[in-house]
């Protein structure tokens, strides 16, 4: 099997063959007032102006940048010593990062973690044992990386745009951490992602495959796979879960193509728990999330696999954290079928925000219950697989909890779609998915409302960017454009489901006047609203207002849109 020659790893064809006022800021002053901070986020923002996402060009051109600003900053050899999991894939990549890192944390090492996006804060992106980095220690990197990037670069490089800065500033934060290994999660493709700079990393994870970003990934199943290989390195191992054919077949050849072995992470049914009495059960909701799971455990165990004979081999004790202690018993009881306690507990706390994620507003919590009269059910999901994995999941968790409040108290089940997604998905692909999946489960929206989201992807919230929230939002054509999208769905329901949703909107409050739009009716089955404030005031009131209802409210497709929505509900990340 033929090695990588560089750390770009093969094109897809060869798998089938075989500002100056910012420069002058101290990193102390940026770290002691919100003030400061405010002005980090307005520079990130302003790099969002480099991004090269919808040219695939460009995007190559400044994938190979990345080790000429690695070596203006200093840490091209020290990133590389880095003791790195690096994780591809269309679907549940960062849910698998999630439980890489808790099962390794609660088995004592000390973990680094990359991840994106983030849905309410930044920093969510770089965290350090479980925990997003102080304001401070972000700061502090952001302008090491800043005026040093900023200083160095020429017309032929540049500054590099918001997503590779953010790699590379959560890169100069591990390298000052030194963590005993790091998680890192591609953020699209894998062959050129900014995040694909490892020589040699300790193993490589690719989660499901499936259809997304074909502008830069290409239009098959083999292409996209090929592209997400592309984080494959010879002699490192790679695990995956079950593909579609064409997607096995792609990532196969392109394992033997650079010498990567290649397998198929054995299923969490397998193995049972060491500890008598503790069940195996996974932090994150849903059935696909056993999957995601088992792709965890996998590489988890490479990973400890060989740093168990790394430290072996140096005879370094106090080379790793104390989970190095117990990394024999632990391998040993994976070799029995057996799952180690530390690894169910790291299943079991592991936490995604966003994703499967029920959220009962506590101004609505019923005494003595922790059900509520409003319940906010948030998945972010924007592939058609992912729009019938939220579907599903909203149809079990959704009519478990109405089931239980009408055991409590009789009450009359509502249901509410809050959906926006960014122009470049396709909602006609996306939305009668999820409107099929609901009906075939029972579990019909009585009423769809489609918000802009306070968040954009052109700029990060900080209070000198509230004026171009406001005006972003009175631009409302897109969501009536969804509206209209879902409404189409909505006529080819049948027309005796149709029937009973229309005496559930009866019983809702007449909606907020729009302005631009004037006064919609609930009875229409859908609306346009301005905001997330505003759709969340609402509700709130539709709570209020009506005591019998039980309101459930489904929040899905953008991310930013579900972020919002946790900060309106205040419960954002941790």
């Amino acid at each position: 099997m033929a090695g990588l020659s560089n750390v770009n790893g093969l094109h897809p064809a060869a798998c089938f063959a075989s500002s100056s006022q910012a420069a002058s800021e101290s990193p102390a002053a940026a770290a002691s007032n919100g003030e400061s901070w405010d002005r980090v986020k307005d520079i990130l923002s302003s790099l969002i102006k480099h991004k090269t996402r919808a040219d695939g060009k460009n995007w190559r051109d400044a994938h190979e940048n990345m080790p000429v600003y690695l070596k203006r900053l200093g840490i091209e050899e020290s990133v590389q010593k880095l003791n790195v999991i690096h994780v591809a894939g269309t679907k549940g990549k960062g849910s698998t990062c999630a439980m890489v890192e808790s099962m390794l944390r609660a088995s004592g090492y000390s973990t680094g973690l990359f991840t994106s996006p983030h849905l309410c804060d930044v920093r969510e992106r770089v965290r350090i044992n479980g925990q997003m980095v102080s304001k401070a220690v972000f700061a502090d990197a952001f302008w090491q990386c800043y005026n040093t990037l900023q200083a160095a670069a020429t017309d032929e490089v540049g500054m590099p745009g918001y997503f590779r800065f953010l790699t590379l500033l959560s890169l100069r934060i591990f390298v000052d951490a030194q963590p005993d290994v790091v998680i890192l999660e591609v953020g699209i493709g894998g062959r050129i992602d900014a995040t694909n700079i490892l020589r040699a990393p300790a193993v490589t994870g690719i989660t499901s495959l499936g259809f997304d970003h074909m502008e830069l990934l290409g239009h098959t199943l083999d292409l996209i796979a090929a592209e997400k290989a592309g984080i494959m390195r010879q002699g490192v191992p790679c695990f995956t879960v079950q593909q579609p054919a064409d997607a096995m077949g792609s990532l196969e050849a392109c394992a033997a193509s650079v010498g990567a072995p290649l397998q198929l992470a054995p299923s969490l049914s397998n193995f049972q728990p060491a500890a008598a009495g503790q069940p195996i059960s996974v932090g994150l909701a849903g059935e696909h999330q056993l999957l995601n799971a088992s792709l965890a455990v996998a590489l988890v165990r490479s990973w400890e696999q060989q740093a168990a004979t790394k430290q072996q081999q140096q005879q370094q004790q106090q080379e790793l954290g104390g989970g190095a202690a117990g990394a024999e018993r632990r391998l040993q009881q994976l070799q029995q079928g057996l799952l180690p306690q530390e690894h169910c507990q790291g299943l079991a706390r592991a936490a995604w925000p966003g994703r499967s994620q029920v959220v009962p507003d506590p101004k609505f919590q019923q005494q003595g219950s922790s059900s509520s009269k409003l319940t906010f059910f948030l998945d972010g999901a924007h592939t058609p697989e992912s729009m019938i994995t939220c579907g599903t999941w909203f149809a079990q968790v959704a009519s478990a909890a109405a089931a239980n409040n009408q055991q409590q108290q009789q009450q009359q089940v509502v249901r509410v779609l809050v959906f926006n997604c960014m122009k470049e998905r396709d909602p006609a692909v996306l939305l009668p998915h999820l409107h099929s999946e609901l009906q075939q489960h029972e579990s019909a929206v009585h009423l769809a409302l489609f918000v802009p989201p306070d968040s954009q992807y052109a700029f990060l919230p900080s209070s000198s960017t509230q004026q171009l929230v406001a005006e972003a939002h009175q631009d409302l054509s897109w969501q009536q454009q969804l509206r209209g999208v879902w409404q189409q769905c909505q006529e080819a329901a049948a027309a005796s489901s149709e029937q009973q949703l229309a005496e559930g909107r009866g019983l809702l409050p007449p909606l907020p006047e729009v302005s631009g739009l004037g006064q919609q009716a609930v009875s229409a089955g859908s609306a346009v609203l301005p905001s997330v404030g505003t759709a969340l005031d609402w509700l709130a009131s539709a709570a209020a207002a009506r005591p019998e209802l039980q309101l459930q409210v489904l929040v899905t497709g953008s991310l930013y849109l579900v972020g919002d929505c946790l900060v309106g509900l205040q419960q954002q990340p941790q």
